[in-house]
């Protein structure tokens, strides 16, 4: 199989996907963030919500926010 060489800007993707992360960690929620990338423009991104006991919801992970 053959990997795609990493971009110049993908770094600092994945710095902002950790600072995201950040976010999450900091308002007590599980540590995840997601951002989506086509070409050199973003397209979406997210941090993990409602990991709270009492207010749960396994749909707002990083990646589906992002999505949205």
């Amino acid at each position: 199989m053959a990997f795609k060489k990493i971009g110049a800007r993908d770094p600092a993707w994945m710095d902002e996907a950790l600072a995201l992360a950040r976010r999450s960690l900091e308002a007590g929620q599980f540590p995840v963030g997601c951002v989506l990338v086509s070409g050199t423009e973003v397209a979406g991104r997210g941090h993990r919500l409602h990991t709270l006991k009492g207010d749960t919801n396994e749909l707002d992970h990083a990646e589906i926010l992002a999505l949205r």
